[in-house]
């Protein structure tokens, strides 16, 4: 099967014109839940399944009637399987639920389907492709998903693209997208457009399920060490869950030392070859007990001597568990992705613990699931052509990378809500002429891994969430009426250039227009630089940048136009 391209030159770049959606609040959700599925029908909004803030998989379905502002839950004849990050369709009246983690490492192979006016499910053919975090989308007869996680460690992602048939009740597999990735899409004009897109690779991890939970922790190539006192981390468990702990308690007054500086070290970790489109991330969690000053801390070092005295340190911006001062916490807290891409290609991660009994610091805590990998999200938008078979890369691309974001289908329009860091993003790309408009949203609730749908001319979302612990699960519902925005009135484009392009030193602005202003962003999306400028033609220094790909917004009266370059 011939797949085609279309070549993204930065002479054509990206036009993203600046417009404003104002939000108001509507009805909250009854349950605060993320990570749902959803689908829109004869003015009812279906959100099923997800996590909410307290369980990690969920079974209900609540039903949003638009003309009422007004909730209710929707009984089924059986409950749906618990899961997150699956997806939802409605064809003739039924709502087909697919896909999603029905596990901790395992995905739901069950097609259910519903009948919105019984509420009867029964179920479809299996899913010879079980995927979560895929995109999905339905034309006529058919349903379709795409790309998606194959397995539990977010690692092993999917490019392929399979089709159901409710007539035939058969599932048939498609062309494969160009990447592995978590993605979103919608079809409009019997063409399935996708948007920007996520995976994780070279991951290293450790979860502490072989350590002995009696005695000091050992475990291959980690180093357990104390630089002042004698208490070292040890192995423990609870609940058939093992993890590292340190503590200067002890119960033995002989043995309380008047302070106590402890490390856990890992093993020396590799970044792959530095990538433009990526980063390397680390990631862990953390309960804390009686709580009652001693620090926990996360470091890299990057010249391990070893001696922890005299290697280089830093210490990471990690979100550590506080504030459990009866007792333990219930739920481990997640420390956040922790970019390490400024760091050296050779690293270790250390944990260093410190407290004592002069003062009085002998908090408990708890390490657990250990996570270094590196990471790419996507600008790409992607076209299949339902009819030919074939992909097609679209010269427009998103003005940064995008993933965790929600899609809703208006006309021609598609929008684009949210982003897993930047949760404010909005925009809409126009299917007819091939466009990105970035949009300015205000009283907007950032979020992503949400639910998005159009309604009377209105943009709505729905839930999601803004951390990585389910208890960051929002039940926010907001909208906004679409009738302010119109693409006519942003015809003029100025005729832009940027060279050379790559670029060693200096870049080059060109303009017909005199422009005001411009901004350089790193693929994360993170502003790197930023100038002032009233000409047409202006140079920016770019030389302290990393090599790699960045984007450079240009800002020329009430526009915004970003272009692409290469760093050398």
């Amino acid at each position: 099967m011939k797949k085609l391209y279309i070549s993204i030159f930065c002479l054509m770049g990206m036009t993203v014109f600046s417009q404003t959606l104002t939000f108001s609040n509507n009805a909250n959700m009854a349950a605060a839940r993320a990570g749902s599925s959803a689908a829109t029908d004869d003015g009812f909004q279906y959100i099923a399944n997800g996590f909410s803030l307290t369980q990690p998989f969920t079974s209900e379905i609540e039903q949003y009637n638009f003309g009422t502002n007004t909730w209710a839950a929707f009984a089924t004849s059986v409950p749906t399987i618990a899961k997150r990050y699956g997806n939802a369709e409605i064809v003739n009246g039924k709502l087909y639920l697919f896909n999603g983690r029905a596990e901790e490492d395992s995905n739901n192979s069950y097609l259910e389907i519903i009948d919105l006016a019984t509420g009867n499910l029964t179920y479809g053919a299996v899913n010879p492709y079980p995927v979560a975090s895929a995109g999905s989308a339905v034309n006529g007869l058919d349903i379709y998903f795409f790309g998606g996680n194959i397995s539990g460690n977010n690692t092993t992602n999917s490019k392929a693209l399979y089709k159901y048939n409710i007539t035939s009740n058969q599932w048939t597999q498609l062309a494969d997208m160009d990447e592995t990735l978590t993605i979103t899409g919608k079809i409009a004009g019997n063409k399935l457009y996708t948007f920007g897109g996520h995976r994780e690779f070279n991951a290293h991890g450790e979860n502490f399920e072989t350590v002995a939970t009696i005695g000091n922790l050992a475990l291959t190539d980690w180093i357990n060490t104390a630089e002042v006192g004698t208490k070292l981390y040890q192995g423990k468990t609870f609940a058939a869950n093992k993890y590292a702990q340190i503590s200067a308690f002890d119960g033995n007054i002989a043995n309380q030392e008047a302070s106590n500086i402890s490390w856990l070290i890992s093993p020396e970790y590799y970044k792959l070859s530095t990538s433009a489109a990526g980063d390397t991330f680390l990631n862990f969690d953390t309960k804390d007990g009686f709580n009652n000053g001693a620090t926990l801390q996360a470091y890299i070092i990057t010249n391990w001597t070893g001696s922890i005295a005299t290697s280089t340190k830093t210490l990471l911006p990690a979100t550590i568990a506080s504030g459990t001062v009866s007792g333990y916490a219930v739920n481990f807290t997640n420390s956040g992705a922790i970019s390490l891409g400024s760091f050296p290609d050779t690293f270790r991660i250390a944990f260093k613990y410190t407290g004592g009994y002069t003062p009085l610091a002998n908090t408990t805590y708890q390490i657990d699931n250990v996570r270094i990998y590196d990471a790419y999200t996507s600008t790409h938008i992607n076209r299949y052509d339902l009819a030919t078979n074939t992909w097609t890369t679209m010269a427009a691309q998103l003005p940064q990378p995008v993933s965790g974001n929600a899609v809703a289908v208006d006309g021609n329009r598609i929008f684009v809500s949210g982003d897993y860091s930047n949760q404010s993003f909005l925009g809409y790309y126009d299917t007819a002429n091939d466009t990105f408009t970035a949009l300015t949203a205000l009283n907007f609730n950032e979020r992503r891994n949400h639910n998005a749908g159009v309604y009377n001319n209105s943009l709505y979302v729905f839930g999601g969430n803004t951390g990585i612990s389910i208890s960051t699960a929002m039940s926010s519902v907001q909208s906004a009426p679409l009738g302010t925005l119109n693409s006519h009135a942003f015809a003029f484009d100025p005729q832009l250039r940027i060279y050379p392009n790559p670029v060693a030193a200096v870049l080059n602005i060109s303009s017909d227009t005199a422009v005001s202003g411009v901004s350089l962003f790193n693929v994360l999306g993170q502003e790197v630089l930023a100038k002032t400028m009233n000409a047409t033609e202006g140079t920016v220094d770019v030389s302290n940048l990393n090599p790699g790909t960045y984007f450079v917004k240009v800002y020329v009266n009430d526009q915004v136009k970003t272009l692409k370059f290469i760093k050398e």
